[in-house]
């Protein structure tokens, strides 16, 4: 039967926490524009440091002794670092005064039991503490709304989560064995060392695949949308209307176009950071007025496109008016004082697969046209009948 020494799983697990914080300092490096990241670095750099002290300290070539209490609350404080660092990476609130209290108390409870020589106690407050520290990432992590790296970051949190496991098993073991140091072959020594050697290597793959799906999230999101207004771009969005239209999805829809009047006197009068900061205040106003279904771009300039389906004819007249009125009666301020804006749109509803999209956004274009023509702040609404198929010819 194959016998596990724990000293040289202990040799391992050092070298292995060594090469995985050489990685995560390399991620920390290379993907610094997000948080968390060199803090849960960190934590690998105090993890590395406590399993080569307990390395040394087991070494019978070595006279480099480490107090107990230290080692031990060094490896703790490196899962507090580890989950400080998810936490901030996934940009949640954290309330301090509680887990830096904790984290104070843990080496004098730890001082306390090495003078007094009870290994029990030292490790049940080891993992009585540890998993209240991965507990911290676990919460976070299942809490997690964001699709975009939401299966990478469940899958972390079943890593973490077996890890608590593993940290209940050790001390119900320890309550039925008499381990009294790491050195014993004991069922709860070597069940220990093989969880935390396979499942921090895990936790920290995990994680560098929860950052790179997120980094692939944001390329994409930035990919469909406009950096000034973070409203879908023109591609964007109208890869999204054709592939309703391919699929459709609604009986009926509107197209409107809308422009900020005179908009180029805007940027000639008090510059283009006032006409950015116009453009801003339009598309947040725009979208507080969408509905769930609705769909909002930045056509171009001061352009925006509304994708509205299932809008019945009375319900469109209002709502355009009601957007028209908004943004006239809406306040900008500005360094340079208080200034107001107004649009004009063209609107073009038709039943869905009757019309191309280009189609109807050059009805609504021209309906746009003819409003501006008309002395702008305005709207103009085309009704787009189904086209009439020329009659068969008999055979």
């Amino acid at each position: 039967m194959l016998k596990i020494d724990p000293a040289t799983m202990m040799i391992m697990i050092a070298i292995s926490a060594i090469l995985q914080s050489v990685i995560i300092i390399g991620l920390a490096l290379s993907v610094n524009q997000y948080k968390g990241i060199s803090v849960y670095a960190i934590g690998t750099v105090l993890s590395s440091f406590g399993f080569l002290a307990i390395v040394l300290d087991i070494s019978p070539l070595s006279s480099f002794v480490i107090p107990p209490w230290i080692i031990n609350s060094t490896l703790v404080y490196s899962i507090l670092c580890c989950s400080f660092g998810i936490s901030f990476f996934l940009d949640r609130k954290i309330y301090y005064p509680k887990w830096l209290f904790l984290a104070t108390l843990f080496p004098l409870i730890q001082f306390y039991f090495t003078q007094n020589y009870d290994y029990f106690w030292r490790n049940f407050f080891i993992c009585l503490v540890g998993s209240l520290f991965h507990g911290l990432s676990f919460i976070n992590l299942i809490h997690l709304k964001k699709i975009g790296f939401r299966i990478m970051a469940l899958s972390l949190a079943i890593i973490v989560f077996l890890t608590i496991l593993l940290f209940l098993i050790r001390t119900i073991y320890l309550i039925q064995t008499n381990t009294q140091s790491i050195l014993q072959s004991t069922i709860d020594n070597v069940l220990t060392f093989m969880g935390i050697f396979i499942l921090d290597f895990l936790r920290h793959c995990f994680f560098m695949l929860m950052v790179s799906q997120r980094m692939y999230f944001d390329l994409h999101q930035v990919s469909k949308t406009d950096f000034l207004t973070q409203l879908l771009n023109r591609g964007a969005i109208t890869n999204l209307i054709e592939k309703s239209m391919s699929e459709q999805a609604y009986t009926f829809f509107s197209i409107i176009l809308l422009d900020i009047d005179y908009f180029k006197k805007i940027n000639d009068t008090y510059g283009h950071d006032v006409g950015d900061l116009v453009l801003k205040q339009v598309a947040q106003l725009l979208t507080s007025q969408m509905t769930s279904k609705d769909l909002l771009g930045r056509w171009g300039g001061e352009e925006f496109l509304c994708f509205w389906p299932e809008c019945s004819p009375d319900l469109l007249t209002q709502r355009v008016e009601n957007l028209r009125h908004q943004v006239e009666t809406m306040v900008i301020r500005t360094p340079q004082g208080v200034i107001s804006c107004t649009i004009s749109l063209g609107v073009a509803t038709t039943n869905m697969g009757s019309y191309s999209f280009d189609e109807v956004v050059k009805a609504a274009d021209l309906a746009l046209y003819r409003v501006k023509k008309n002395g702008r702040n305005g709207f103009e609404l085309v009704n787009l009948s189904p086209p009439v198929k020329p009659p068969s010819i008999p055979q």
